[in-house]
């Protein structure tokens, strides 16, 4: 019996110490040293419920508007400071070419959104403020809610529950990491039905193009899409891009509706994938992937549009 009793004890101090050194081990090695410490990140957002500040309506002469409506990246998720947010950096870059000239750059970003419901929220919240230039953040896939329920894919993205490190790890890669070959099947057939022209639901991406278009000549807005990626946790990118198809398609169908196109992904190459991650356990871009992509979206701006 007291063999036993010490046997409990040596095993329940072993487990404890073992805990405490791994949570010191993530914190210290992984988790910090990308930017993020895996708690809970209280957002501060707008009226209207955008990362943001609030703007007024009337809009002066002098001003050009540029409206970024986007899901989680454009959101800025991982990210606490809103004014390193690709958006907000984008206003500042602008805003430091001419004096006379303002611009303002508004952050409709939020997290979960396909292309539909990005026309959703421009109808909804972008089109009073008299816009002259929509971008549209785009990454990996549109994304269909419909068909993510036929497959039974959650869209939620992992969120920040926890302060321990140590349970975070844990809960990331019970929940995340290991995926039977059963769930690989079903993005495999996910993928493929977003992509292929011939479904429905392709069919439905070019049919919201279209509406984008229509929205933009009724208006007197130009469109410009930015196609993201995602980041691996990992120190090279891999030798095939992983958003290969994702991209063929969003290029297609944005030369097909006259919508300028950026691809960061070359931009990005030059930095190893993980040192642009939020943390080590989420692949949202850090505050120096909002930096390239700020960077990239203003060059492309002052030349070309």
């Amino acid at each position: 019996m007291r063999t036993f009793k010490y046997f409990i004890i040596i095993t329940v101090s072993t487990a404890f110490l073992f805990a405490i050194t791994a949570e010191v081990y993530l914190r210290v090695n992984i988790i910090k040293n990308v930017g993020c410490n895996p708690k809970k990140i209280k957002y501060r957002r707008n009226t209207e419920g955008f990362r943001d500040g609030d703007h007024s309506i009337k809009k002066d002469n002098n001003v050009t508007r540029i409206l970024v409506v986007g899901d989680s990246f454009t959101y800025g998720q991982g990210i606490k400071d809103e004014t390193v947010i690709f958006p907000s950096l984008l206003e500042q870059y602008l805003n430091q070419i001419d004096t006379e000239k303002k611009y303002e750059v508004f952050n409709f970003g939020k997290p979960g959104s396909n292309l539909i419901d990005k026309i959703l929220l421009l109808e909804k919240y972008g089109l009073k403020y008299q816009p002259d230039i929509v971008i549209i953040q785009h990454r990996c896939w549109f994304g269909d809610k419909e068909l993510q329920m036929r497959f039974g894919i959650k869209g939620k993205e992992f969120n920040y529950n926890t302060n321990s490190a140590f349970l975070y790890w844990l809960n990331y890669y019970g929940a995340r990491k290991i995926m039977s070959s059963k769930k690989l099947r079903k993005l495999q057939q996910y993928s493929w039905q977003l992509y292929n022209e011939r479904s429905v639901f392709a069919q439905k991406a070019h049919t919201n193009c279209v509406q984008l278009q229509a929205l933009s000549k009724k208006y007197g807005f130009e469109i410009l899409v930015v196609n993201f990626t995602w980041f691996p946790n990992a120190s090279h990118w891999p030798s095939r891009r992983q958003d290969a198809e994702s991209l063929n398609f969003i290029t297609r169908i944005s030369q097909e509706n006259n919508f300028q196109f950026i691809d960061l992904y070359r931009s990005y190459q030059k930095y190893p994938p993980k040192k642009l991650r939020a943390h080590a356990f989420d692949s949202h871009p850090n505050i120096l992937a909002h930096k390239i992509a700020a960077q990239e979206i203003f060059d492309f701006l002052i030349t070309s549009m």
